[in-house]
């Protein structure tokens, strides 16, 4: 124990401070690795709200072809409108906020780019 006393002390708070030093580094990593799995969750949360928000569109326009006697046209509006739920439905199911959030942005630019 006596050997630990007589070190300079302004050792020891060396040694603290780059132990200190690699802790904050660490949380910093993971702080930014957060942040960016927020930004996919918040990306798809979006996504999927504003086709819920659409949903209700599309249902009322349903509603009205059939009212009006054009079922051939309510099936294919349909059949399309299935189409792109399940592109939604394809990255999402199953997965974690953040991993889904990445798949989906991942599928939409494939998508995109061919």
């Amino acid at each position: 124990m006596a050997a630990f006393a007589s070190v300079n002390p302004l050792y020891w708070i060396g040694v603290c401070q780059g132990l200190l030093g690699e802790k904050i580094a660490v949380l910093l990593r993971n702080s930014q690795h957060h942040e960016e799995q927020l930004a996919a969750i918040n990306e798809t949360f979006r996504m999927v709200r504003s086709e819920r928000h659409d949903f209700l569109k599309h249902v009322s326009a349903l509603h009205f072809m059939l009212e009006d006697g054009r079922s051939i046209e309510a099936k294919k509006y349909l059949d399309a409108l299935v189409d792109n739920y399940e592109e939604t439905n394809f990255s999402i199911k199953g997965e974690r906020g953040a991993v889904a959030g990445v798949l989906h942005q991942t599928y939409k630019r494939a998508k995109h780019w061919g």
